[in-house]
């Protein structure tokens, strides 16, 4: 695990056991996408961020865009709107 501060973050590079997944995401247990997420995000590395400053979380939520596909793309500006392949 590393740790690394920068621009009012704390981030640790880590991989999830799929049990540690599933326990952390309990929350969408039933939901259609369920495996799919805790198989992906147990699959390899990953950069855990602890955010800080005000407004944060909307910030942060505003900068990966909507979760639903189609409106992902319809903001290209965000992480989802360039990136997502998928719901």
């Amino acid at each position: 695990r590393s740790l690394a501060r920068g621009r009012g973050a704390l981030t640790a590079s880590q991989t999830l056991k799929m049990e540690d997944a599933e326990r952390f995401y309990a929350e969408h247990r039933g939901r259609f996408f369920f495996q799919r997420l805790v198989s992906s995000m147990s699959a390899g590395p990953l950069e855990a961020v602890v955010l800080e400053g005000p407004d944060v979380v909307q910030r942060w939520r505003d900068a990966m865009g909507p979760t639903h596909l189609a409106k992902a793309r319809a903001a290209p500006s965000t992480l989802r709107g360039r990136f997502a392949t998928s719901d």
